[in-house]
């Protein structure tokens, strides 16, 4: 009786603090309700946000680009600025440098007449030329007057070395303003789309400085405004964070309620049934009016279910594991069936199209395809064995036709003949001996004049002052001096010079200007002759090297400018000789598809010129480029050519 009381007030207090969640429940309800009133204000908080952001992160790179284009401008600017004064420092350097050349040439004819001129002082009748060994001195050359000593020709010499330095240097500064003005140029109107004809520099800049401006002051907005964006949004996200409290808080009420209504239904089937059982006990067992003798029969009952309880969950456990181990076993045994069928399609593909191919190529079965492999092997080597045979008796049945044409042509030998070529031969050996007999007398007459000789030589050391005018004179020609440039080389420079300049004229072309021949002015090591070597000037590095450092489609460009380069200084030089014709053997395929194209334009230049330009190359676009080729096709029997126009 006691328990029962227990459990009917413990039914009572659920019953209260039910209607108390309940309660609870409604208030969190409303407190949402009026949140979310407050929420859908700001509903659209994030999309402006990014927007916004967005636009911000946009302006800053069109800024950003604006800034550049400034900067490129100005310093397109400042090249324009600074060009008019290279064109100054050209224009003067050039003509110090043509006058002074021009003056030293003119210094170093007369240098050279003037020895000349020494050399003829010494001169004597009816005694050999030093020079040309004649004895006959019909017009000596006349001593000069007003002319350099050789310390200050080579003080003119270093004169003129600075001027052409100073000139060269001015050249490629020019070049290299230039060069970076065009590419500057280039890249604005590259990323502008805009055309030359439309481009003005200081009328961009000030529109572009107005632009920066303008965009400036639209981005400080812009970033006013997210400012006030993200102080909405955080009041968004407290509101947020407060409804989420509300939600949690609501969630934990409503499983609180969910609780404590299973407890109180639990409780109240619980209340139900012991007081059922009571009303039931005290109508039907009058023996258990005691209430100690109900509270331990209602004791055994408990102890009873209690039991019962634990072997049902205890099965219900058993019977759980074993439907998951039956679930997975047949899981694993539909896999398995499904891989099988796989396997045998996959077989019964294969084994069909197999005998497919048996059947198309006539093969009665398996064996029979077997046995034809075999024989296919055997008949190959005997078929090139066959191939050898009949290659090899051609081969001798041509040379015996060869050899019965030469006996054709054979004719019977004279014996008669012969003898007598040989009695005449002995005759000439005779004359020959007698020949040496005489060459013996000479050779000792030439002993005895050697002796003669000998004793000249000692009187000629007394005239070696008169010599050294003479080793000078040979010093010049065969440049024998601090810059081992021979007189030959030195005439030949200023040919050679010429000859750059041209080259230069379509190098830089073939190069997009960034490479310029020039004479190497340095001295050499070793004793080898100087004057006539070539360098190259990088202008990307601003810096001169050796043409053997360029790499082969460089140095093909290079061989290809220097060789119409030499064409036009010989026509220049020579009015009636005409150059109209070049021949260019491989070299192309060493070259990258730009500088290939250019090669091909400076080469169709030259054809709409009127000259002949003939190539011979494998490469695919010049085939394609140019319209009348001659092929060549060889084969086994000897190669072919043909015109293909």
């Amino acid at each position: 009786m006691a328990n029962f009381q227990q459990v009917e007030k413990a039914h009572q207090d659920l019953k209260l603090e039910l209607e108390g969640l309940k309660e609870d429940i409604k208030k969190t309800n409303d407190d949402i309700t009026q949140t979310n009133q407050e929420l859908s204000r700001y509903l659209d908080i994030d999309e402006k946000y990014t927007t916004n952001s967005l636009a911000i992160y946009n302006k800053e790179n069109y800024l950003k680009s604006l800034k550049q284009d400034k900067a490129l401008l100005e310093d397109i600017l400042t090249h324009q600025a600074s060009l008019s004064e290279l064109y100054i420092s050209y224009d003067e350097s050039k003509l110090e440098y043509e006058k002074t050349y021009h003056h030293y040439n003119e210094q170093l004819e007369l240098y050279l007449r003037s020895q000349a001129g020494i050399l003829a002082q010494h001169l004597e009748v009816n005694k050999p030329c030093p020079v040309c060994g004649s004895t006959v001195h019909p017009k000596k050359a006349v001593l000069l007057e007003n002319v350099l000593s050789k310390d200050e020709l080579d003080e003119l010499k270093d004169e003129l070395t600075n001027k052409e330095k100073t000139y060269k240097d001015s050249e490629i500064e020019l070049r290299k303003t230039l060069n970076s003005l065009k590419e500057k140029k280039q890249s604005y109107q590259k990323n502008h789309a805009l055309p030359s004809e439309e481009f003005t520099a200081d009328l961009l800049l000030d529109e572009t400085v107005e632009l920066i401006r303008r965009e400036t002051t639209n981005l400080e907005n812009l970033e006013q405004e997210l400012k006030n964006l993200e102080k909405t949004k955080k009041l968004k996200l407290e509101l947020e964070g407060k409804k989420k409290e509300l939600e949690d808080k609501l969630n934990d009420i409503k499983d609180r309620l969910d609780e404590k209504t299973r407890e109180y239904n639990e409780n109240d089937k619980k209340y139900a049934v012991l007081k059922s059982a009571l009303d039931k006990v005290k109508q039907e067992l009058g023996e258990y009016d005691n209430e100690e003798v109900i509270e331990n029969a209602i004791k055994d009952l408990e102890s009873t279910i209690k039991v019962i309880r634990d072997s049902y969950e205890i099965l219900q456990k058993d019977e759980l594991d074993c439907q998951a181990k039956i679930v997975k076993l047949e899981t694993r045994i539909a896999y398995l069936n499904a891989e099988i069928e796989d396997n045998k399609s996959t077989l019964d593909m294969t084994q069909r199209t197999f005998n497919d191919k048996l059947a198309e190529n006539q093969f009665i079965n398996y064996e029979e395809y077997q046995a034809v492999i075999k024989l296919e092997e055997f008949l190959d080597t005997y078929e090139d064995e066959i191939s050898k045979y009949y290659e090899d008796y051609h081969h001798k049945t041509q040379s015996l036709a060869d050899l019965n044409k030469e006996l054709l042509n054979l004719t019977p030998v004279n014996l008669d003949l012969i003898m007598q070529k040989l009695t005449e031969t002995k005759t000439r050996l005779e004359n020959h001996n007698n020949q040496k007999n005489i060459v013996y007398a000479k050779l000792q007459s030439n002993k005895r004049l050697l002796n003669t000789i000998k004793i000249t030589y000692d009187e000629m050391l007394k005239k070696k002052q008169e010599f050294g005018i003479i080793s000078d004179l040979a010093k010049v020609a065969n440049g024998d001096n601090p810059q081992k440039v021979a007189f030959e080389r030195y005439v030949l420079a200023a040919y050679f010079e010429d000859i750059i300049n041209a080259a230069n004229q379509r190098l830089t072309i073939m190069t997009n200007n960034r490479y310029y021949l020039k004479r190497k002015d340095e001295k050499g090591k070793g004793r080898a002759q100087q004057g006539l070597d070539l360098e190259v000037e990088d202008l990307y590095t601003s810096k001169s090297r050796d043409v053997s450092t360029l790499s082969g489609g460089e140095a093909f460009m290079a061989s290809l400018a220097l060789a119409l380069g030499l064409a036009d200084v010989v026509q220049s030089y020579a009015g009636g000789i005409q150059l109209d014709t070049i021949f260019i053997d491989e070299g192309f395929g060493t070259l990258d598809p730009e500088s290939l194209d250019q090669a091909i334009n400076t080469l169709l230049s030259l054809q709409k010129q009127g000259r002949l330009i003939g190539i011979i190359s494998h490469v695919q676009e010049l085939k394609e480029r140019i319209d009348v080729k001659l092929e060549v096709i060889p084969s086994k029997f000897g190669s072919k050519a043909k015109f293909v126009y």
